[in-house]
């Protein structure tokens, strides 16, 4: 049995991944727990900056150290604080058509 945390951005992610993915990928015996990003004290959903999704997945990381844990972020949206994002591999135009 393998577990994937996924940080998500939003209820509709989270719905996409405990409706649509989790079912799927039990019967490989992968288990998926979706996880809405907190963005502020009683808030949840809307990733805002790097800085705010950073410790979340620093704790999840270390809550459970045999567990993976990845993300599911809308693209075009993304702040520009995000590793990775200035890179030249990352896409240019965002416009979903990649």
């Amino acid at each position: 049995m393998k577990r994937l945390y996924l940080l998500v951005e939003g209820q509709t992610e989270e719905t996409f991944v405990r409706e649509l993915l989790t079912p799927n990928y039990a019967r490989s015996s992968l288990f998926i727990t979706p996880i809405i990003v907190r963005t502020s004290p009683g808030y949840k959903g809307g990733v805002t900056s790097y800085g705010k999704i950073k410790p979340q997945l620093i704790r999840l990381c270390r809550q459970d150290r045999t567990a993976c844990v990845s993300t599911m972020f809308d693209l075009y949206a993304l702040p520009n604080d995000f590793p990775g994002k200035s890179s030249a591999l990352y896409p240019l135009n965002g416009n979903g058509a990649q």
